[in-house]
C-alpha cells in the first residue's frame, strides 16, 4: 500500500507540473508566431476572350517568420489538361486537372522547396501552352489580428531588393507593378495606375493591360520600350541605373495622350517607398519588427516625415510639368492646323500674315500633236488610287477609311495615308481576323503613325476587305475589277 501511495503521489506531482508548463508552451508558440504577411489573388479568364470561359482560380500566399508557403488552385477546367502557372514572368511549375477539372499546385519552404517571394501587385498567369486562360494580381489582405503589438516600417526599394532574394534560393528582380485601366486611351495622365510611380534604378516595372486594346509603355527619351502589351497580358522594362533622383516621362505609342512618369531613385538613396508602392501610395508594402525601442520609432517618424515633405515636393513639380507638357501638346497641335505658307512683309510697322499662294494664269492647252505622246506615256505607267485614314477614325466603321469602299482595275497601287492622330494599321481581312493578303503592320510593328503612308499593288481580280487591328470597328473594301 506505501508503493501505491507513493506512486500516485509521484504521478499526481508530474500532472501538475505539466498543467503548469502547457500553457507557457503554448503562449510561447503564440508568440513566436504572432506575425503573418499574406495576400490573395483571384484569377479570372482574359478580358479579350479566349481560355476558358468557365474556368475558375485563386492564389494564397502566405509567410510567417521566414517561412512562406505558396498555393494556386484552378477549377471548372477541362479534366487531364496540363497548366503552366507563372509569377511576374517566373514559371512556377506545371499542374495537371483530375477527374473533376480540378488541379492545385502548392510550394512550401518547409518542405525544402524554393517560393518566390510575393510582392503586392504581383501578376498570377496560368497558361495551356501558349494561351493565357487565367490571370489576377496578388492584392494586401493582412490579419489584423496578426499583427498586434508589431511597430509596421514602410520597405525602401533598397532592403525590398535584399528581401527578395533572401531566405530562398529564389533569383529574380524588384518588380514594380503598373496598371492599365479599361478604356485607358480616354483617361489621359490617368491611362497607368499609379502615376506618377516611385522604381529604383536597376528595377524591373512590369505593365498590366487590364484594357482590351493593345498600348504600349514606351519612355519619351528612347530608354525603355515595353513594345505591344494586348489586352490581358502585360509587359517588363529594365529601368536603367543612375547615380541622382530623375525622372522619366513615358507614353503609349499607339494612344500617345496616354502619359505617364517614373520617378527613378538611385538604390543607395531609396527612399521609404516599397518598390510596388508609389509616391502617392497612402499604404506601401510592409514589414513586421517586433524591436519597439522607443529610439528607432523616433527615427523613423523623422525621417518618414522628410521623405514624406520631399515626395509632395516631387508631386507638385511633376504636376506642374505635366501640365507644361499638355500645353505644350496643344500649342502644337494648333500650329500643325493653321497655314504653313505664310509671309511677312518688310518695312511695314503693321505686321500682317498672309498667304503666299498666288493665283496662276491658265495653262495653254497643248495641241493635239503634243496631246498624243502625253496620252500614250500616262497609259503606260502604273495606276493609283490614295485612301485617307480620316480624322477621329478610331470612333467611326465604314467611313473610316475614305473613299469607302474603292474600285480599282488590275495592277492598281493603292496607297493609305493616316491623317488621323493617332497610330492605325491596314490589314486584309474580316471580323478582326487577318487573311495575311495584306498588311502595313504584321503584329503591330511598325504601326501607321500619323502622316504616315502604306502602299499595296492589286495584281488580281476579287473584293479584299480590311480593317485596323488596333481598331477592329475601322473597316474598308477594296473592288478590283
Amino acid at each position: 500500500m506505501t508503493v501505491i501511495h507513493e506512486n500516485l503521489y509521484f504521478t499526481t506531482l508530474f500532472m501538475a507540473s505539466m498543467s503548469l508548463l502547457i500553457p507557457a508552451t503554448i503562449t510561447h508558440n503564440a508568440n513566436a508566431t504572432s506575425s503573418e504577411i499574406r495576400m490573395l489573388a483571384d484569377l479570372n479568364p482574359p478580358p479579350l476572350g479566349g481560355g476558358i470561359a468557365a474556368a475558375d482560380g485563386r492564389a494564397d500566399y502566405r509567410e510567417r517568420d521566414g517561412t512562406m508557403r505558396l498555393n494556386v488552385e484552378v477549377e471548372d477546367v477541362t479534366p487531364n489538361t496540363t497548366f503552366t502557372i507563372e509569377v511576374s514572368g517566373n514559371t512556377l511549375g506545371t499542374i495537371t486537372t483530375n477527374s473533376f477539372g480540378i488541379a492545385e499546385l502548392e510550394l512550401n519552404t518547409n518542405d525544402g522547396q524554393n517560393v518566390p517571394r510575393v510582392l503586392r501587385g504581383d501578376l498570377v498567369q496560368i497558361f495551356q501552352g501558349t494561351e493565357l486562360v487565367l490571370s489576377g494580381s496578388f492584392n494586401a489582405d493582412v490579419d489584423a489580428d496578426d499583427n498586434d503589438g508589431n511597430n509596421q516600417v514602410p520597405i525602401t526599394p533598397a532592403q525590398n531588393s535584399s528581401i527578395q532574394t533572401g531566405n530562398n534560393n529564389f533569383t529574380g528582380t524588384i518588380t514594380t507593378v503598373i496598371t492599365i485601366p479599361q478604356d485607358a486611351d480616354d483617361l489621359g495622365t490617368g491611362a497607368y495606375n499609379p502615376n506618377p510611380a516611385s522604381v529604383s534604378g536597376g528595377s524591373t516595372v512590369t505593365w498590366n493591360n487590364a484594357d482590351s486594346t493593345p498600348h504600349t509603355a514606351t519612355a519619351d527619351d528612347g530608354s525603355f520600350d515595353t513594345g505591344i502589351i494586348n489586352g490581358g497580358s502585360s509587359g517588363s522594362a529594365l529601368i536603367n541605373t543612375s547615380t541622382e533622383t530623375r525622372t522619366i516621362p513615358y507614353h503609349c505609342n499607339v494612344h500617345p495622350e496616354m502619359r505617364g512618369t517614373l520617378q527613378v531613385i538611385p538604390s543607395s538613396l531609396s527612399t521609404a517607398s516599397s518598390s510596388n508602392g508609389t509616391l502617392q501610395d497612402d499604404t506601401p508594402m510592409t514589414v513586421i519588427n517586433n524591436n519597439n525601442s522607443s529610439s528607432d520609432t523616433s527615427t523613423n517618424s523623422s525621417a518618414n516625415t522628410a521623405i514624406q515633405n520631399l515626395q509632395q515636393e516631387i508631386v507638385a513639380l511633376q504636376q506642374i510639368v505635366d501640365s507644361l507638357q499638355q500645353a505644350l501638346t496643344s500649342l502644337q497641335q494648333q500650329a500643325a492646323s493653321q497655314e504653313r505658307n505664310v509671309s511677312i512683309p518688310a518695312n511695314n510697322n503693321n505686321t500682317s500674315v498672309f498667304s503666299t499662294t498666288e493665283e496662276q494664269p491658265p495653262a495653254l492647252l497643248p495641241s493635239p500633236e503634243q496631246l498624243q505622246p502625253q496620252q500614250q506615256q500616262e497609259q503606260g505607267q502604273q495606276q493609283t488610287q490614295s485612301v485617307s485614314i480620316a480624322l477621329g477614325a478610331s470612333s467611326l466603321t465604314d467611313n473610316a477609311f475614305q473613299p469607302n469602299p474603292v474600285q480599282v482595275s488590275i495592277g492598281t497601287t493603292a496607297t493609305w495615308t493616316n491623317d488621323d492622330s493617332q497610330p492605325h494599321t491596314v490589314t486584309s481581312g474580316v471580323n478582326g481576323q487577318p487573311d495575311g493578303r495584306f498588311d502595313s503592320s504584321p503584329n503591330f510593328n511598325p504601326l501607321l503613325n500619323s502622316g504616315q503612308t502604306f502602299e499595296h499593288t492589286f495584281t488580281e481580280a476579287g473584293e479584299y476587305p480590311y480593317f485596323c487591328q488596333l481598331h477592329p470597328n475601322m473597316v474598308g473594301t477594296v473592288q478590283v475589277n
